[in-house]
């Protein structure tokens, strides 16, 4: 239950135009290397427009790495070592 919350809200977060980076750092500052993978997998794949009339499919790693800058991937980087496929 907690892993689904923390997935909607990193996906709030990352929603809409503009990026909410200090939800999202609050999100991964709660969490441990495993609770990142439950986050991960909870969060799945979802769509994400790049811009109007694109979009793909993407997984949370994904969805990170097109919302977020090199200072804040760093901070989450971390705690997306166990995630399949790599990380940041």
């Amino acid at each position: 239950a907690i892993a689904n919350s923390l997935a909607k809200q990193l996906y709030e977060a990352m929603r809409y135009f503009g990026t909410d980076e200090a939800s999202i750092i609050n999100v991964f500052a709660q969490i441990n290397e495993n609770g990142a993978l439950l986050v991960f997998n909870k969060f799945g794949i979802r769509q994400y427009s790049q811009t109007i009339g694109l979009s793909a499919h993407l997984n949370l790693t994904e969805w990170l790495r097109s919302e977020l800058d090199e200072t804040d991937s760093a901070y989450v980087e971390a705690y997306l070592k166990l995630a399949p496929n790599g990380l940041l």
